[in-house]
């Protein structure tokens, strides 16, 4: 991905459907697969941005994940769509922070959010390290291009 390529508004990456086996004893979707398809919407971001885990084995550098919250709107219930829109909400030359909307069933209600901050880190002094200047720009051209939504 460069930073030339268009930067969609938001970004739509990732869709799933709530499975059976992610329902709980209240017959809606559980909270540790809330988390798991969140972490699914963060890595395919990752994965389009050029921060996979093969950038990793050839650059020795990777994302960790430094701050994370979910908030909870409404439940999930068994074969709901979901749909998550993502946005990049600011940068800095070593970190991103993101905000993932969780959409779920025919009508698209929100069901949850999930925000966060990604660190671009050296895998073997284990430190912050800037991004490579083409995800660096393609983050900063995120950026821009999401401001047009608002604030999250």
């Amino acid at each position: 991905m460069t930073s030339s390529t268009p930067i969609e508004t938001p970004l739509l990456w990732l869709e799933d459907v709530a499975r059976p086996e992610w329902t709980d004893g209240n017959g809606h979707m559980s909270a540790v697969h809330y988390a798991v398809v969140f972490e699914q919407a963060v890595s395919a971001l990752l994965q389009r941005v050029g921060l996979s885990y093969r950038y990793a084995e050839e650059t020795r550098r990777g994302a960790f994940l430094l701050d994370w919250h979910i908030t909870f709107v409404r439940e999930v219930m068994e074969g709901a769509r979901l749909t998550f829109p993502t946005r990049i909400v600011d940068m800095t030359d070593k970190a991103f922070h993101y905000y993932i909307e969780m959409r779920a069933g025919e009508e698209q209600y929100l069901a949850a959010v999930s925000e966060g901050v990604e660190l671009h880190m050296d895998l073997d002094a284990r430190r912050p390290v800037p991004f490579a200047p083409a995800i660096g720009a393609w983050f900063h051209a995120a950026v821009e291009a999401h401001k047009t939504l608002g604030p999250p």
